[in-house]
């Protein structure tokens, strides 16, 4: 088995921080959890999940589910 997705998440955090970026979680629009990783700056519409939109290049990760402790 790989990698859960709680330790995922805290990964792309851990990157995130790093890098001098944010991290917002978001509810997919098919279910799951979308994750973006952007400048501070920048505040992450509901919609940016949306290949056409312009924020979708934010886009890091979809999650089928994200629990609150690792599964691993």
């Amino acid at each position: 088995m790989g990698i859960c997705n709680y330790c995922t998440l805290q990964r792309i955090r851990r990157r995130a921080e790093e890098d001098g970026q944010r991290v917002t979680v978001r509810n997919g629009w098919m279910g799951g959890t979308d994750v973006f990783v952007h400048p501070p700056d920048v505040e992450i519409d509901i919609a940016a999940a949306q290949e056409e939109h312009p924020q979708f290049k934010y886009w890091a990760a979809w999650l089928m589910s994200l629990g609150d402790h690792c599964e691993c």
